[in-house]
């Protein structure tokens, strides 16, 4: 989308102003289309994630190395953090690949945070019709060609080479060569699992210690927090470090707020409490 003046300001307006310094280029930054919406997913990671990255370096390093202990990874910094991030080595072999809201990385972890607002996990765009109307998959891990391509594959992305099943078989009590129906990352599953094998890549390559942590607005009535509450986020993994680890943003501006009181948490938390309210109008909408 155009970046026109009026965005600009429409984005601004709906950014906490102290996460402002994180967007270094307003053009060129990776906005999603309903980013100026008050209720875009993608903002509310930038108002939380933008504000701890222009905090000074030893408050940055206080609530990450806090959380990094919650999952069990090295604590020590210097830690950075990164927005709608992106593997430049593509290690999945993806087409596009999977951009993570945000990462925080120290010289020896690496923090993926997939953050949801009123939305739940994403599904897989290959059982839903292309431009032409052809569909790539009928929803199971089984022989099957693609209309879209002619290439018979268990998985319509296995056939485009993309490296999804070479690591969820070692993530997962899953067999490549077996046949699943429905396939078990048809639904839901499917966004949790890419950024499970996307961590898990990453730490085999540059031999270090990965999380997966869903930070989400912990409200009764948006989808993922109730999620969170009555069961887990994808597939259950062979290791509990593999498991998608929670995090409210509620609970995560409590950490900062107790290891870095000089910020000013109490206002960035009425912000998100501001946005979170104002979904109860219209619960089920998702951006």
């Amino acid at each position: 989308m155009e970046m026109t003046p009026e965005r600009r300001e429409a984005l601004r307006l709906n950014m906490y102003p102290g996460a402002h310094r994180a967007i270094e280029d307003w053009d060129a930054f990776h906005w999603h289309t309903y980013a100026a919406s008050p209720r875009s997913s993608q903002m509310l990671a930038i108002d939380v994630f933008g504000t701890l990255k222009t905090r000074p370096q030893t408050e940055i390093d206080s609530v990450l190395s806090r959380i990094a202990d919650t999952v069990g990874l090295p604590v020590k910094g210097p830690w950075q953090i990164e927005l709608e991030w992106q593997d430049g080595a593509n290690v999945l072999r993806e087409f596009t690949p999977t951009q993570v809201d945000a990462v925080a990385t120290s010289p020896h972890a690496m923090l993926l945070f997939e953050c949801k607002f009123t939305e739940a996990g994403g599904g897989c765009s290959q059982t839903k019709p292309d431009r032409h109307g052809k569909v790539a998959c009928n929803g199971s891990y089984s022989p099957q060609e693609n209309p879209q391509n002619g290439i018979t594959a268990r998985c319509a992305l296995s056939g485009k080479s993309i490296a999804y099943w070479d690591w969820a078989e070692k993530l997962y009590d899953l067999s490549a060569s077996q046949e699943y129906v429905p396939c078990p990352f048809a639904l839901d599953a499917y966004q949790w699992m890419r950024n499970s094998v996307l961590a898990r890549a990453i730490a085999e390559r540059d031999n270090i210690s990965t999380r997966v942590l869903a930070v989400y607005a912990d409200a009764e009535h948006l989808q993922t927090a109730v999620k969170v509450k009555t069961g887990r986020l994808g597939v259950r993994p062979l290791s509990p470090v593999n498991e998608i680890q929670p995090l409210s943003y509620q609970a995560l501006l409590t950490i900062a707020a107790e290891t870095t009181p000089e910020g000013d948490w109490e206002a960035l938390s009425e912000w998100v409490e501001a946005k979170i309210n104002a979904t109860r109008l219209q619960p089920h909408a998702s951006l």
